[in-house]
């Protein structure tokens, strides 16, 4: 189990449960590196950002 704490003001004895939806990737986003005056430096690049859907069912 992991020891997190988050939260202002943090609070003890307070579980959280919850449910995995799906894993997946993002739609594809493109990055685009130029600079300008020179014809040489021109780069395309795709990204795909993985992601995890989760659902909340218990705050207890």
């Amino acid at each position: 189990m992991l020891d997190n704490k988050v939260g202002s003001p943090y609070l003890t004895g307070v579980t959280v449960e919850g449910e995995v939806l799906k894993n997946g990737k993002q739609r594809k986003i493109k990055v685009f590196k130029y600079k300008n005056k020179s014809r040489s430096n021109r780069k395309t690049q795709g990204h795909r950002q993985p992601y995890t859907k989760i659902k909340i069912t218990k705050i207890a």
